[in-house]
């Protein structure tokens, strides 16, 4: 490979003398440009590739964790789904059930117990006198 260069500084005018420029002038046959051409081609090859492999590398962990991710959430969605009765949903409804049915069994015991006590004190005020 031969290669002819030649270097030249353009002078720019005295008031952009801090300006300076290298101008090189390379001749190169064909066949020379056809093998810096395809030296540059197997570099940019050998470089897409090792970054094709690396993000290979990187992602197929992520792609574990979503497919293992997708199995948590179908669980999770199943679970909150109702099914006749085996479901989390399903025993949520049937706890808040037995706490209503609670609920209104303090409600009449509350009102028995007060009407006891009115009577109570209705008994104590009769005899009292």
């Amino acid at each position: 490979m031969v290669w002819i260069c030649e270097n030249s500084y353009f002078a720019p005018p005295k008031r952009y003398h801090f300006l300076k420029t290298l101008v090189i002038i390379c001749v190169m046959s064909a066949q020379e440009w056809a093998g810096f051409i395809l030296t540059l081609l197997s570099i940019g090859g050998v470089t897409l590739s090792a970054i094709r492999w690396y993000i290979k590398v990187q992602i197929k962990p992520v792609e574990d964790n979503i497919v293992s991710l997708k199995k948590v959430v179908e669980e999770v969605r199943a679970e909150t789904k109702t099914n006749g009765g085996s479901s989390m949903r399903d025993e949520i409804k049937a706890i808040k059930l037995e706490q209503e049915h609670a609920r209104e069994k303090r409600n009449k015991q509350t009102e028995k117990i007060d009407h006891l006590y009115d009577l109570f004190v209705d008994y104590l005020a009769k005899n009292s006198k």
